[in-house]
């Protein structure tokens, strides 16, 4: 019986340690990508010259949200 339970729980950790590393990969995939939009957002407002104010407002809008996490989880 006691061995029963210990080789459950031992498949129960592995199933956590597996999802922790799928969901840890899709959130640092999905923070280089908001990093790399970011930069290129950056170069394009530096290259025109001039940032107006409905850039300014678009970009502290338009951070990383929940769904960039899980999109990046199924793709």
């Amino acid at each position: 019986m006691h061995l029963v339970l210990c080789c459950q729980a031992k498949y129960i950790a592995q199933i956590v340690v597996a999802g922790m590393q799928i969901v840890g990969r899709a959130f640092i995939k999905a923070v280089q990508t908001e990093m790399r939009s970011s930069q290129q957002a950056a170069q394009a407002r530096s290259s025109s010259g001039k940032t107006n104010i409905r850039s300014a407002a678009t970009d502290a809008l338009s951070g990383m949200t929940l769904q960039v996490v899980f999109v990046s989880l199924y793709t």
